[in-house]
């Protein structure tokens, strides 16, 4: 009800919505705006929150990875602290410099996300 209220409809995936166009009518995509983004603000709220749930989901598996790359780092320095061959620890100390690195992107990717995803709560209401 509240979504109805909304003005926002559930129907089923068999569902097709048609409209009537007019032959002289033009089917041609918004010029997007300066930051690259076509009428987001204009757009519907069904769309704005398909791509809020898109965002939510980018977020959410830029957050396992994030998990992956740090029980890895972690894997990486325990091994490292653990050998005795010269070379071969080298070689792992890179490695968790590489996962410290992936880690800082991540991080950045996610804080971008977030950001993005937060500022499209502001659209939707």
């Amino acid at each position: 009800d509240a979504l109805h209220g909304a003005g926002l409809e559930i129907v089923s995936p068999s569902f097709v919505n048609r409209r009537a166009l007019t032959p002289d009518e033009p089917i041609i995509p918004e010029e997007p705006d300066a930051d690259g983004k076509a009428g987001v603000a204009d757009a519907p709220p069904a769309h704005r929150l398909f791509d809020k749930a898109r965002l939510a989901g980018s977020v959410a598996a830029l957050g396992e990875e994030m998990a992956r790359v740090i029980n890895e780092r972690q894997r990486v320095t325990k091994e490292s602290a653990a050998c005795t061959d010269a070379e071969q620890k080298a070689r792992l100390e890179k490695r968790a410099a590489d996962c410290e690195a992936r880690e800082k992107g991540l991080g950045r990717r996610i804080a971008e996300a977030e950001r993005e995803l937060h500022g499209q709560d502001q659209t939707l209401m």
